[in-house]
């Protein structure tokens, strides 16, 4: 059915869940749509009472209550296997829609169904809280997502090619958003058909930052090569077109060569203003270049480690 079904994750974020309904509900689009929100386990009474007091005072929100903590992935892929409409909207629960750019959803549904060579849509976005200004993305690249995400989560997709995927990648606790946009640009590939995604030159979304956010908790992250595995796992075939290697050492090998700052600085400068990129750059010096330059050494030493190892036969 032609609408649009909105999932959230939802895991103690009770103090902010229903700013994030509101704000959806005030730029709500002109198709039918549900917000279904998969409670992963919070345990808390903030998050009990916000639940509850949204289902019983909103008709579109749905709930689901899981009774084990088992990620974002799959909660998304609950709400997926429910929902009653064709494209599928993302949403964090602590995220909001810009009040003063409606037309989000409605805008991603046209142009889906006008051109069947897009698999998704998103637009771009604002950071708020903690952090303020442009969330700068660099220019869509089929070559250079396979190393270097440029899609948000909050990206719009057919519900069906999700479904014909098998979802989210439920064994990743983080960068999920990025492993289903190269399994649905793989399943493409592998079909020999034509792919792309398209932004929407606006910024709708407004992205949250927390005080103490850092970029991933030491408990989450894998090792370079075991995150290029995961990553890449579900779409080999694309990875060997673009790179001649699906091989994980050889890909993280790639990323490592690709995501140094000046480089990843250089692609948001490629395709944004430059009063945007310098307000955005020092602010991420310095809230997140420490944190980013930890994870960076520890991929560089962990691959260095595995292209050392002694072969075992």
């Amino acid at each position: 059915m032609k609408g649009v079904s909105i999932i959230i994750a939802c895991y103690k974020a009770g103090e902010f869940l229903r700013d994030a309904v509101e704000s959806l509900n005030r730029v709500a689009p002109s198709l039918p749509y549900e917000i279904i929100i998969v409670d992963d386990a919070s345990n808390d009474k903030m998050t009990s009472f916000a639940l509850q007091a949204l289902e019983l005072t909103d008709p579109r929100v749905r709930v689901v209550q899981s009774p084990v903590n088992r990620g974002q992935s799959v909660a998304r892929n609950i709400a997926i296997n429910m929902a009653r409409f064709d494209y599928i909207f993302p949403f964090d629960a602590d995220d909001k829609l810009d009040p003063r750019f409606p037309g989000y959803m409605d805008e991603a549904v046209t142009r889906l169904e006008r051109n069947p060579e897009t698999i998704v849509v998103y637009s771009k976005g604002t950071l708020f809280g903690a952090r303020k200004g442009p969330f700068l993305l660099p220019a869509y690249s089929e070559h250079d997502m396979l190393y270097d995400n440029m899609i948000p989560v909050y990206g719009i997709f057919r519900r069906s090619e999700a479904l014909e995927i098998g979802g989210y990648k439920e064994d990743l606790r983080y960068t999920e958003d990025w492993e289903i946009w190269n399994a649905l640009h793989g399943e493409r590939f592998r079909k020999g058909m034509p792919r792309q995604a398209e932004l929407i030159d606006t910024p709708h979304y407004l992205y949250r930052q927390h005080e103490h956010g850092q970029n991933v908790s030491r408990s989450q992250r894998m090792p370079l090569i075991d995150h290029m595995a995961a990553i890449s796992a579900r779409s080999q075939e694309l990875y060997e077109y673009h790179f001649g290697t699906a091989d994980p050492a050889d890909l993280a090998a790639v990323r490592a060569r690709e995501s140094t700052f000046l480089k990843t600085t250089f692609r948001r400068f490629a395709s944004n203003p430059v009063g945007d990129v310098v307000t955005y750059t020092a602010e991420w010096l310095q809230r997140k270049y420490p944190a980013w330059r930890r994870e960076r050494a520890e991929d560089l030493s962990e691959l260095s480690r595995q292209q050392h190892a002694p072969h075992r036969g």
